[in-house]
């Protein structure tokens, strides 16, 4: 019972650093640069304090996820942790440089090749397992499909 509620709070946090509220300050673009179908192949959080402590989302929680970014930005990312299914939709901005950003202003994004990363640095986890979460920047790369 202890994993599912885990698998729930990083579900509900996976939420919360990708898929805030648009900000009226990024419009969004017709014709975003990344529109297509992603596969995760990274989640992982790192350890403010030691950034050698990590914590593989993917791996421990045989977790998969797929992101598809349609023209205007909007996007949907689903997937399973522990067979369990899931799926959440927000919104990424690109400005008139061709940067893209996401809803959430703590999560930087590059974009390189066929390659997206994103990092949010206002995330925790339990990393030491005492019942109390540290600071955290969490990555999530992504490969186009």
């Amino acid at each position: 019972m202890k994993k599912l509620s885990v698998i729930a709070m990083m579900l509900i946090m996976l939420l919360v650093a990708l898929s805030s509220c648009s900000d009226d300050d990024n419009p969004t673009n017709t014709g975003i640069s990344i529109q297509g179908t992603w596969d995760v192949t990274e989640y992982k959080y790192i350890s403010q304090a030691d950034p050698t402590v990590t914590f593989d989302f993917l791996t421990e929680f045989g977790a998969s996820f797929t992101m598809t970014v349609s023209e205007n930005g909007a996007y949907t990312m689903s997937g399973t942790v522990q067979g369990v299914p899931f799926s959440f939709s927000g919104n990424f901005s690109e400005d008139s440089n061709g940067d893209i950003s996401a809803d959430d202003p703590n999560t930087t994004v590059t974009v390189t090749n066929n390659t997206i990363t994103m990092v949010s640095t206002d995330e925790s986890w339990d990393f030491n397992e005492d019942g109390t979460d540290e600071p955290a920047n969490l990555r999530v790369v992504m490969t186009k499909r």
